[in-house]
């Protein structure tokens, strides 16, 4: 009777097992081919399957994108893209992030703003990480922080975003969150001109200008020094 029991409990066991796997690979299944697709009906019809599947996050995402760009509906992209954010999705986060700062489908709220911005951030989105330095530099929805906000764009620079290699440039020339740094600033806004940014190789310039002004300066008041020391030198003399 025992033996049955252990049989019947292990065939249980050994069941259920098996339906799992076999729902694990048809929602893997269903997932491809509704990424293959990439409409929001099709991922629609996969949420309804499969609503705790893995694409989950993926498939909100899209049907939130739909909605904001095909359909134009901002307040309910925003709601499908909260569901996604709050799974973990990082574009889903930045544009979450995004809308909250715009008031776009939602009053504007720079707090919500930034904590979507830093939950993204956090997983490497590189958008993200810029948008969090901005705010950390202003002092949207968070104290104003430089080196919270050098921290953020140095990691969004290094991941190539142009606008935040000038400002670790910015931040190198003027010293703010960092020590005065004049090889570093021009390290950084050197990769943003050569990717076209205006602004930085205007800063460049006005650099190089400065440069060139304080050593004339420098000799201008080295001559009237030494001007002055002969004259002293020449009365003495007398």
């Amino acid at each position: 009777m025992k033996k049955a029991l252990v049989l019947l409990v292990a065939l249980f066991a050994t069941l259920i097992v098996f339906a799992q796997t076999s729902k694990n690979v048809s929602d893997q299944k269903l997932c491809e081919s509704t990424r293959e697709t990439n409409t929001a009906s099709a991922w629609l019809i996969y949420l309804k399957k499969f609503p705790t599947g893995i694409c989950v996050p993926e498939a909100q995402f899209a049907v939130g994108n739909n909605y904001l760009v095909a359909q134009q509906n901002s307040e309910e992209a925003l709601n499908w893209f909260l569901k996604a954010a709050e799974q973990g999705h990082a574009k889903a986060q930045y544009n979450a992030g995004a809308m909250y700062y715009r008031g776009q489908g939602v009053p504007k709220n720079y707090g919500e703003a930034i904590n979507w911005f830093l939950k993204a951030a956090e997983q490497g989105y590189a958008e993200a990480q810029h948008n969090a330095g901005t705010m950390y530099y202003i002092g949207q929805g968070v104290p104003k922080n430089y080196g919270e906000a050098i921290n953020w764009f140095l990691k969004a620079a290094r991941q190539g975003v142009v606008p935040a290699q000038y400002n670790v440039g910015i931040m190198y020339s003027r010293g703010q969150g960092v020590p005065k740094n004049k090889e570093e600033a021009q390290k950084w806004l050197m990769k943003a001109a050569e990717q076209g940014y205006a602004e930085a190789d205007n800063y460049l310039r006005m650099m190089e200008n400065r440069g060139k002004n304080s050593k004339d300066i420098d000799w201008y008041y080295l001559l009237r020094i030494g001007t002055i020391i002969l004259l002293i030198f020449m009365w003495l003399a007398r």
